[in-house]
């Protein structure tokens, strides 16, 4: 069975740091999938991005200077930028509303996080994966 057509993808912080941090595994297979096109992300997604990857703690736990980090977000801005202008549902952490408004404004996109509040909410039924369930689901070949 060949893989399924990856569809527009959300990548949450969690999945970004752990992806760098580990450069292979589950979630740098699901970044470097994405990288081509794929990836959906807001302003105010991308400006988290940069607040906790920009960290000098985070920086010296990363191994990447801030330079490689501009490289890496302004690629990500320039392949992905959106604005959803605030259209999704109330999410279950104030915090990750720009998240439930780039789902509503895909509406053929799924987020990959590893928030486990947010995998258990019952809004947009089967477009919250785990890394692991995106890999399995998009990326899987047998």
């Amino acid at each position: 069975m060949a893989r399924s057509e990856a569809p527009k993808v959300i990548v949450d912080t969690n999945v970004l740091f752990s992806a760098i941090a580990h450069r292979e595994g589950t979630p740098a297979r699901v970044l470097l999938a994405v990288l081509s096109g794929q990836m959906l992300v807001s302003p105010t997604l991308l400006d988290e991005y940069r607040r906790v990857l920009d960290d000098p703690r985070g920086l010296s736990y990363l191994g990447i200077a801030t330079e490689d980090l501009d490289v890496l977000l302004d690629f990500i801005a320039r392949a992905a930028l959106i604005d959803p202008g605030g259209l999704g549902p109330i999410c279950p952490d104030p915090d990750d509303q720009h998240l439930w408004d780039l789902l509503a404004a895909g509406p053929k996109s799924v987020l990959v996080t590893g928030d486990r509040k947010l995998l258990a909410s019952q809004h947009f039924p089967g477009r919250i994966l785990s890394p692991r369930d995106f890999v399995d689901r998009f990326l899987a070949t047998s």
